[in-house]
């Protein structure tokens, strides 16, 4: 198993691999914040949109054997990765642009007798100009 304070460069572009959707977004120039939320929130509302109960295979193998602790999930979608967090024990804060998606996330929570916190935050930019005081 890879320390995640040893992974290269090569190894993350090697886990895109994996995600080829990921991948391909992450070529793309960023849609407005508004155009976003709308196509996460109709992904996110269609009755088939719960695509997988399994969290990523490069975060399960990351923190096998790792004690639990605090996590933060950026762009948490439906909360995959933050509830198989959660039901290891560490404690998880996720944030995601689709209040449809947080939504799912928080009933699955339920349902597995865990706890996660989540905030709807079109940008993390306005969360750190707030900070910033500007």
């Amino acid at each position: 198993m890879t320390n995640l304070n040893e992974l290269t460069r090569r190894d993350m572009l090697q886990s895109l691999l994996y995600l080829p959707g990921a991948a391909a977004l992450a070529l793309q120039d960023p849609l407005p914040p508004d155009k976003a939320k709308s196509i996460w929130n109709g992904v996110y509302s269609d009755q088939d949109a719960h695509v997988t109960g399994y969290p990523n295979r490069f975060l399960a193998d990351a923190v096998e054997g790792w004690t639990a602790g605090r996590a933060l999930d950026i762009g948490m979608g439906q909360g995959r990765n933050s509830l198989f967090l959660a039901r290891l024990g560490w404690n998880v804060s996720g944030v995601d642009i689709s209040d449809k998606g947080i939504e799912i996330a928080q009933k699955d929570a339920e349902k597995a007798h865990v706890k996660i916190d989540c905030v709807v935050q079109i940008s993390l930019a306005t969360t750190s100009e707030k900070r910033n005081g500007t």
